[in-house]
């Protein structure tokens, strides 16, 4: 098995490595080989353990992870995971990455070395594929791949058989642990792991080859996804407060193009296959819509469907109590002069008419500047009308209401670009000019 890590050359080569160590079978006979090898390719071993602290033998394991290591002269790094609650796995799983990261900064090492191998991939795969997944996810595991920030995880093991690292181990005398949770059925992967390969196994001995071609044929399936993915992104998806998206445009692509453009542009959000199929029937919703989900805002407007983050939407307020400018986001500035109103009959028509200035008396500072809210209303000819019912007679898209700038006194006085209240035609004094502008 050394032609494993033969075959890693650059990789090991005077670097850093960490390497994940549960005492198992598997990464024992990891350690091991990296041991055997170190000296050749001239790199630093690292060590990284955890105790889960869910069994009595793990700080047996802990023990002797410690103790092997001082006396091969390793650095050992140990980490405690102490409290866990109902999602113990996916707990465990991420305290694992954060403390593997940890330990890969304090040693300046851009290389983690997991034990992962053959079954373990299978069983990964089968899981997706029966609850459902994206088209990278059916891909299962990947033997050498950029995690984060200059990160890579490197699984040498990955197209090797279980079976043949136990033998390894037991034919070079290795000592191990064995965990007895594995040998139950509590956890799914447990139950694909007891039951449904060795059933596989048992039909097609070399079903492993099977799995591999299988394996590669959905990368490369993943991969003219991705581009197509990707040329879609580029022709027609707009970043602006979050992504526009065409719904035409959109709808008229596969559905495995569909999921994958919503896996991609918000990978952080974790959804799930569920999740995704929920949010492109949004898409075939013949209704606007203005609503949250999976800590995404959705609004769809004519062809248009606009998914924000649903904690991140534009919010401002701001006190106007001096001639000044006032910066109020990355593209516009109200610029607050005083000055007397124009005597010129054109100047007075523009300045009148042009819906980004207001004309008024400085007397009547502090005013405020603010994007709305539930229930504003505004001064008309004819009386007063909700904001929310002006927006929708002008048409006015979801993104422009919510990036509307009020002006606000004792009452509204101006939706920037939109609608002037009629107080400000009864205002006599005008010496106070505020504008309303894009920033070049």
């Amino acid at each position: 098995m050394i032609e494993l890590l033969n075959e890693l050359k650059e990789v090991l080569q005077g670097n850093t490595i960490v390497v994940g160590v549960s005492t198992g079978v598997d990464s024992m006979t990891l350690l091991s080989l990296l041991e055997e090898v170190k000296n050749k390719f001239n790199f630093h071993l690292v060590v990284a353990h955890i105790n889960h602290k869910k069994r009595e033998q793990s700080e047996v394991e802990e023990e002797f992870i410690k103790t092997y290591c001082t006396k091969h002269y390793l650095t050992c790094y140990v980490h405690h995971l102490d409290h866990y609650d109902a999602s113990f796995q996916e707990q465990a799983r991420k305290e694992r990455l954060a403390f593997f990261y940890e330990v890969m900064e304090q040693e300046k090492s851009k290389y983690l070395f997991l034990a992962h191998h053959l079954d373990d991939d299978m069983e990964t795969i089968f899981m997706r594929i029966a609850r459902g997944s994206s088209p990278k996810g059916y891909c299962g595991m990947e033997k050498i791949t950029l995690w984060k920030e200059n990160k890579w995880i490197v699984r040498p093991f990955l197209e090797t058989r279980k079976q043949e690292i136990t033998t390894y181990a037991n034919n070079h005398h290795l000592t191990y642990f064995e965990d007895e949770s594995n040998k139950q059925d509590d956890y799914t992967r447990n139950r694909f792991r007891h039951h449904l390969l060795p059933w596989i196994f048992a039909e097609n001995p070399s079903f492993d080859d099977q799995f591999l071609e299988l394996k590669h044929l959905f990368e490369y399936t993943y991969r003219q996804i991705k581009k197509e993915c990707e040329l879609f992104i580029d022709q027609f998806v707009r970043k602006k407060n979050g992504y526009w998206i065409p719904v035409s445009s959109f709808l008229a692509e596969p559905k495995m193009i569909q999921e994958e453009i919503l896996f991609t542009l918000f990978k952080e959000y974790h959804l799930s296959k569920k999740n995704v199929e929920e949010i492109i029937q949004y898409f075939h919703s013949s209704r606007s819509l203005n609503l949250h989900y999976k800590g995404l805002h959705f609004m769809k407007q004519y062809d248009q469907m606009r998914i924000c983050d649903g904690i991140k939407l534009f919010s401002f307020e701001q006190m106007i109590d001096h001639a000044g400018i006032y910066p109020i986001d990355d593209h516009r500035t109200l610029i607050v002069t005083f000055e007397d109103f124009y005597q010129d009959e054109k100047k007075n028509i523009n300045n009148l008419t042009n819906l980004s200035i207001v004309w008024y008396n400085k007397v009547d500072l502090p005013l405020k500047i603010r994007t709305r809210k539930k229930g504003d209303r505004i001064k008309l000819k004819n009386g007063t009308r909700k904001i929310k019912d002006i927006f929708i007679d002008e048409k006015i898209s979801y993104e422009d209401r919510e990036n509307a700038i009020l002006l606000e006194g004792a009452e509204i006085l101006a939706v920037f670009g939109i609608k002037k209240s009629i107080t400000l035609q009864r205002c006599q004094e005008k010496n106070m000019k505020l504008e309303l502008r894009e920033n070049k």
